[in-house]
């Protein structure tokens, strides 16, 4: 004869087992809605610019995979990209559903490539992507439980975790077995079942905060680690011939880490944290003592194996960041895939600046730098920036916005958008000297690259060129010591390995450097008191000026304008300034 089972008992396990049961259905029904409604965000998104904005911990969290782990090539400096705005490129460019395909993209425009084969082999998956819409939305369904990164990286994480002493998991252990005791003992001794859970409650919830505290940023590492590994499995399962050197990476790589999520396995995914399941397994957690029982568990496999998850986020990262810029393509109505020529020519068809889909495009071929000339507002800044950074895309991830584009390969540095620092009290022009001289020192440098030497696109030496923009030359100091420094400067930097591209409003400057550089220009029209801008570039230097007719445009009195136009008037006649008496 059993041992009999009082009826509440029964009544109670029912209860439970009808519980666990709704709650096992709402998430099997969760579960299929957020697929189906991922799926169609997926979708709508494919082929549009990224809306989410960036915030400066964003793009920080975004960029450290790039400024931790990047070997030593040649890297865009702050500089250059502030100069450029490449952060606005970055995040018009990023709908990467993962932290690590927002690192790799991040990475690829901060670091670009010199070697043709890898280039060609991202222009081969960025191809793919945008032609096979099923595997393409089957990866980022399984990247999506990856999940995106937020104001810190995994990487900051890391620095913690790797500076965390390991601990024994035994009073954690013990910890959960009392609690599952009192969980028993309600179904023989109720009333003294319920005191023992709430005690266990609160006794478990102060241990539990008072080590998560100590802990907290490494949790966050193995959170983005577990996810990183049930991500990059489930992709892994993606069947494309076209995929298997990536996804049997993955599956590799992530089975050297099966034990970290096999013992993670209570983890709570933050991807889905807001869901009332994740919630309520959330305090589950809490009360066993789960997430310390794992992570104390995992801890020295972790620090055991950093290198190997690097390589799985690289991975993972490449595949998620291929299809972010997939989908920046299919923004355009006119791109091209770069072709890397070993000559010292840049040539563009139709060139135009990535963030002004409208704009006018322009034509360039030279081997030759480049005086530009022109009045305000007619276009030479945006078409500096426009050739830098298409060179800058060209060499990250295969798109020129162009209808066709062959060049070298080239580092590109900037001095455009130059600002005075009053923090470090340093004038508006010791920082332009700052900017340029960072330029010369490169100039006369080889690139801190390795070559390798049956690269048909490799020069023998030297080092890769420098692309080199600059806006107005010093333009913080007097106009004979600029026009005097300037002329200097830009004459060492053409005798050097770099192609510059420089804008100025010194006319002097075509006729000094006419030897050695062409020179160009843009131009505007004026008619019946407005102006208009054609935003062609042009050869030949400028033969008009504007910032009068500008401030007549804007309204300023007449007394003014009129007495402006004199005055520069007498001074191309006499080369001399008139006094003003009042």
């Amino acid at each position: 004869m059993g041992f009999p089972i009082p009826p509440q008992t029964i009544a109670v396990i029912c209860v439970i087992a009808g519980l666990f049961l709704l709650f096992l259905l709402i998430a099997v029904r969760d579960a299929l809605y957020r697929k189906k409604q991922l799926t169609n965000e997926l979708r709508s998104r494919f082929g549009k610019p990224g809306r989410m904005k960036h915030s400066e911990e964003q793009l920080r969290a975004a960029g450290c995979y790039s400024a931790k782990f990047h070997n030593n090539n040649f890297r865009i400096d702050d500089i250059t990209w502030n100069d450029l705005e490449m952060d606005t490129l970055y995040a018009d460019m990023d709908t990467a559903v993962s932290f690590c395909g927002e690192e790799v993209l991040y990475d690829m425009l901060r670091t670009p490539s010199f070697s043709a084969d890898e280039l060609h082999r991202r222009d081969t998956l960025i191809s793919y992507f945008a032609d096979h819409a099923e595997e393409r939305e089957e990866l980022q369904r399984a990247f999506s439980q990856i999940g995106r990164a937020g104001r810190r990286s995994l990487w900051e994480h890391m620095e913690k975790l790797e500076s965390l002493p390991e601990k024994s998991v035994v009073p954690f252990i013990a910890a959960a077995l009392l609690s599952a005791a009192s969980v028993v003992l309600i179904f023989f001794h109720p009333l003294a079942g319920v005191a023992a859970l709430v005690f266990m409650m609160i006794l478990n919830g102060i241990l539990h905060h008072r080590e998560n505290r100590k802990i907290e940023n490494s949790l966050k590492a193995l959170d983005h680690i577990i996810r990183l590994i049930r991500g990059s499995e489930k992709g892994a399962g993606v069947s494309a011939s076209e995929l298997d050197e990536y996804t049997g990476k993955m599956r590799k790589l992530s089975g050297k880490l099966s034990q970290i999520r096999r013992r993670s396995i209570a983890l709570v995914n933050g991807s889905s944290a807001e869901t009332g399941v994740s919630a309520l397994l959330s305090y589950f957690n809490s009360f066993f003592m789960l997430d310390l029982i794992s992570f104390y568990s995992v801890l020295r496999s972790i620090k055991e194996n950093k290198e190997t998850i690097r390589e799985l986020s690289g991975t993972a990262g490449l595949l998620d960041a291929s299809i972010a810029a997939a989908s920046w393509r299919k923004t355009f109505s006119v791109w091209s895939v770069p072709e890397f020529s070993a000559a010292e020519d840049l040539v563009f068809n139709g060139l135009y600046h990535p963030l002004m889909r409208d704009a006018v495009p322009n034509d360039i071929d030279t081997s030759r730098s480049i005086l530009i000339t022109g009045s305000n507002a007619s276009g030479k800044s945006t078409f500096l920036k426009a050739v830098t950074i298409n060179a800058i895309l060209a060499q990250s991830i295969c798109t020129c916005t162009a209808v066709s584009a062959k060049l070298p390969f080239f580092r590109v540095m900037t001095s455009m958008a130059v600002r005075d620092d009053l923090s470090a009290g340093r004038s508006f022009y010791m920082a332009e000297i700052r900017s340029i001289k960072r330029i010369l020192e490169q100039a006369g440098e080889k690139a801190g690259t390795e070559r390798l030497s049956d690269d048909p696109c490799s020069k023998k030496s030297g080092g890769y060129p420098l692309l080199c923009a600059l806006d107005e030359v010093l333009r913080g100091t007097n106009t004979v010591e600029r026009i005097a420094a300037s002329s200097s400067i830009l004459q060492t930097l053409s005798q050097r390995n770099v192609l510059v591209f420089a804008a100025t409003h010194d006319i002097e400057l075509t006729q000094i450097l006419k030897g050695s550089y062409r020179n160009m220009h843009f131009d505007e029209n004026m008619t019946d008191g407005s102006i208009s801008f054609p935003y062609r570039l042009l050869e030949g230097p400028s033969g008009t000026r504007n910032a009068i007719a500008l401030l007549e445009i804007s309204g300023f009195e007449n007394e003014i304008t009129e007495a402006s136009r004199k005055a520069a008037e007498h001074f191309e006649q006499t080369g001399g300034w008139e006094s003003i008496v009042s």
